[in-house]
């Protein structure tokens, strides 16, 4: 995962116009995307992240979407298939249905799932993104480092208990996560390029519509490719996957930022035969996740290719880094009714407004969904420093 799911730059939106809309400008938990400084001729990657972390650093849904304790809760609540939590705790206290941590809990629940000697495990905050603070285990690398439950939990007490925001959320709730790794005990048959990965799924106004596939554990700058997938409106009707015909019609490979040799390793998966396996859960589970957020942008990030585990999922995110192709981030522009140089564009440009809903009904409904009152959620929040309107903490570099 990263610092990024859900919500589009005016804060939570929801899949454009047949699956959500954008947050309503008036609720103080969003607000309507501005339009691009004049001097920014197109929406650039740099742009987007900026406009798109405004809105996650400072509204509530970002703090259950940003949570993997609570998105967690949401995902089962939805019968998704989660990869499942064997410990999970809040910093500050019970949230929920997670407990407030406990050095001892954790440590025994180390020793009762037999992580570390025998079982490959890994450990992650809750609220953090781009691998910060994760701690990944294999049993020989136990047995060299000479490691134990302590040693873990020493290492998990220097994050958990911040004093500031990572990523300078205002309403982050610290907490600590422990799972077991997707790829153990899975046969060498199943191993990257042709099986196990990981794959980030950005799902633009309620659809599928990039994926980047990578290997786990993923070597720096290669084992990943990016898989462009056209929208609905442009796939046609006339395919039928019970005719044999390939779902997503037009999908095809594009060169992926920091991935060596990408268009090969593309090729040699396989996407033809992935896609077919990933329809139409994918695009069932994307809709109905774009519906509950209210989210015209998140990613969906989920592990696939073990033959005993299946299809996983690993957490849902927003804003995402990866750098996605210009015709997305038009895209993306276009629903919240601009252009490219950040002009308003005319309705003969075929651009359709999508529905406003409010931020604040959003968020109330997702704590609903996960068993959080929201006073509890806006007062109990460990690292509210500074509570609103005060600007947040900078972010740290990726």
């Amino acid at each position: 995962g990263d610092a990024g799911g859900g919500g589009g730059a005016g804060g939570v939106s929801g899949g454009g116009v047949e699956r959500g809309g954008s947050v309503d400008g008036d609720s103080s938990d969003g607000g309507v995307l501005a339009a691009p400084p004049p001097s920014s001729r197109e929406a650039s990657h740099a742009l987007r992240l900026r406009l798109m972390m405004d809105v996650y650093r400072s509204r509530r849904t970002f703090g259950v979407l940003e949570n993997k304790l609570l998105t967690h809760s949401l995902l089962r609540r939805l019968a998704l298939p989660v990869v499942p939590v064997l410990y999970g705790a809040f910093a500050a206290g019970p949230m929920g249905e997670w407990q407030g941590y406990s050095r001892d809990r954790l440590i025994e629940a180390l020793r009762r799932h037999r992580l570390g000697p025998t079982r490959a495990f890994v450990v992650k905050p809750a609220s953090d993104g781009t691998n910060w603070g994760v701690l990944l285990m294999t049993p020989s690398k136990w047995s060299a480092g000479n490691w134990t439950g302590k040693r873990v939990a020493d290492e998990v007490e220097k994050w958990l208990f911040a004093r500031l925001s990572s990523w300078g959320q205002w309403y982050e709730h610290r907490g600590v996560l422990v799972q077991r790794l997707y790829t153990d005990d899975a046969p060498a048959s199943a191993a990257w390029p042709h099986g196990i990965a990981e794959l980030n799924v950005l799902v633009q106004k309620g659809e599928p519509t990039h994926v980047r596939v990578m290997a786990i554990p993923k070597p720096k700058g290669d084992g990943c490719f990016d898989v462009l997938l056209p929208p609905s409106r442009r796939r046609g009707s006339e395919a039928s996957l019970a005719e044999g015909a390939q779902p997503w019609p037009g999908a095809r490979c594009i060169p992926a930022p920091n991935c060596a040799d990408s268009m090969a390793a593309c090729k040699n998966y396989s996407v033809p035969r992935l896609l077919k396996k990933l329809e139409p859960q994918l695009s069932q589970q994307a809709s109905l996740l774009a519906s509950v957020f209210g989210a015209d942008w998140l990613r969906l990030d989920f592990f696939y290719g073990h033959p005993r585990r299946g299809w996983l999922i690993s957490e849902v995110s927003y804003p995402s880094h990866h750098d996605y192709p210009q015709e997305i981030r038009d895209a993306w522009l276009a629903g919240y009714g601009y252009g490219r140089e950040g002009a308003p564009l005319e309705p003969s440009a075929g651009a359709t407004p999508m529905l406003q809903v409010s931020g604040e009904c959003v968020a109330d409904s997702l704590l609903k969904l996960v068993g959080v009152p929201p006073v509890t959620f806006a007062t109990s929040c460990f690292l509210c420093h500074p509570l609103p309107p005060l600007p947040p903490p900078p972010p740290p570099s990726p």
